[in-house]
């Protein structure tokens, strides 16, 4: 059977997540501009620096953890001009923490609105989804029939 596009990137994001080089959690996030991949980011180390062993995190601290995000990761690589808004959809593996969230509201500044969040995996802190619902993004959770789930309204639709 043939994929949805949802469907096709959150397995593009699934794969990203295989780089990933955080022991605790694998994260892989696509954004989509239109029908275009424009950027793909994974979690763990900044770059340049030594990736996690597993054997203790020296990236997780007391005031939380230093990995760099999926989302912000592959926020960072789409070009912008603050004089061009680009519009995009985000497609994550798990749904965004409060930082990400953030990191989103941020990206607005430079010209890059996320309008639609799309993921698989619901973090353990729902929080961050009514955050986005009420800045005014679209979010989605896609199940593995296909099926969205908007977390504003909480009914299915069909992708």
């Amino acid at each position: 059977m043939r994929p949805s596009r949802h469907q096709m990137y959150l397995a593009m994001a699934r794969a990203a997540s295989m780089r990933a080089t955080c022991y605790r959690l694998n994260v892989g996030a696509v954004v989509v501009e239109g029908r275009n991949v424009v950027a793909v980011g994974y979690n763990g180390a900044p770059s340049g620096e030594p990736h996690c062993t597993g054997n203790g995190c020296q990236y997780f601290t007391v005031s939380g953890c230093k990995v760099v995000h999926a989302e912000i990761n592959a926020l960072e690589r789409v070009d912008t001009d603050e004089r061009i808004a680009r519009h995009v959809g985000l497609y994550v593996t798990h749904s965004p923490c409060g930082d990400c969230v953030m990191a989103m509201k941020l990206a607005a500044r430079r010209g890059l609105y996320v309008e639609r969040v799309f993921f698989e995996t619901a973090y353990r802190d729902p929080s961050p989804i009514k955050q986005l619902i009420d800045y005014g993004v679209e979010v989605y959770q896609v199940m593995p029939s296909g099926l969205l789930v908007n977390h504003r309204t909480g009914e299915l639709e069909q992708p």
